[in-house]
């Protein structure tokens, strides 16, 4: 009966592990790049990558781009970098598997800034649709009060993304 016990308690033992929910950190690089708005002084963006950082609570959005050039003006033909890190503020996963990862800086009562990053991956999406689905999109919306025009304005931009991987 001890050694039966015993027996038991080893197996019990053996099978019973701290469970820690995994953190993953995944990554997916843009792929086909839209122009932003033709109001918008951001440009063209060119090459990038985002990143959902479920361990910090961070979505992150990397990219270069060319400034916008009004025209008649002499610009830097320069490459740009700018990287976006927001807070993670929700996570939703609709009836079909979509996974929605949503982040936000609301600054507008202190420095007149509000930015918006969501990343709408579909890599387990079951349902069925009629147009090819694109493996991950991303939208990235700015709003800031312009003190020349006296009102706010958005700019925004939707990017592709390749499927979002593990890091």
């Amino acid at each position: 009966m001890k050694m039966m016990l015993l027996i038991l308690m080893t197996f019990v033992s053996l099978n019973t592990t701290a469970t820690t929910p995994i953190m993953p950190i995944l990554t997916a690089e843009l792929s086909q790049h839209e122009r932003w708005d033709v109001d918008s002084e951001m440009g063209t963006i060119y090459e990038g990558h985002v990143e959902v950082n479920a361990f910090l609570g961070t979505l992150s959005l990397n990219y270069e781009y060319a400034a916008h050039c009004p025209e008649g003006m002499a610009c830097i033909a320069a490459l740009q970098i700018k990287e976006v890190t927001l807070p993670l503020k929700s996570i939703e996963n609709d009836a079909c598997g979509t996974m929605t990862y949503t982040a936000e800086r609301n600054h507008m009562p202190a420095d007149g800034t509000r930015e918006v990053l969501t990343i709408t991956s579909s890599l387990y999406n079951k349902c069925m649709h009629l147009t090819v689905e694109e493996p991950t999109k991303i939208n990235y919306t700015i709003q800031f009060y312009s003190w020349v025009d006296g009102k706010i304005v958005t700019l925004q931009a939707d990017l592709l993304a390749e499927t979002l991987q593990m890091k």
